[in-house]
């Protein structure tokens, strides 16, 4: 039986791919930190975090993505755009994809304010 992450990861997988991102990889380990989804679209290298919740909440993910996750991201991001294997543009951001039962929440570029 699949677990819960792997199911909503593959729906992520999937409205990712309807919302025009082309998909490079996923489950991605750099340096002992894991990139759920990585993704391009207009030109920018996108890391995507997924996270589910059984309970609809307030979409406030903040206190579920803490300091040292996101800075986890951060550090990622610039492993990624400069290895050569990937080729990936030097742009990137973040985007949180939140999930809870029948709710989505796509929440682009979350590393602005660090």
């Amino acid at each position: 039986m699949r677990n819960i992450g792997y199911i909503y990861e593959e729906k992520a997988l999937t409205y990712l791919v309807e919302s025009g991102y082309k998909i490079i990889g996923k489950n991605i380990y750099i340096n002992h930190r894991e990139v759920d989804i990585l993704c391009e679209k207009d030109h920018k290298t996108i890391l995507v975090e997924v996270k589910y919740r059984r309970q609809v909440c307030n979409w406030d993910f903040f206190p579920h993505l803490n300091k040292k996750q996101k800075q986890n991201l951060m550090e990622a991001a610039q492993i990624l755009v400069e290895d050569p294997h990937y080729n990936l543009p030097p742009l990137w951001q973040v985007d949180f994809l939140y999930f809870s039962r029948n709710h989505r929440q796509h929440f682009k570029n979350i590393l602005i304010d660090i």
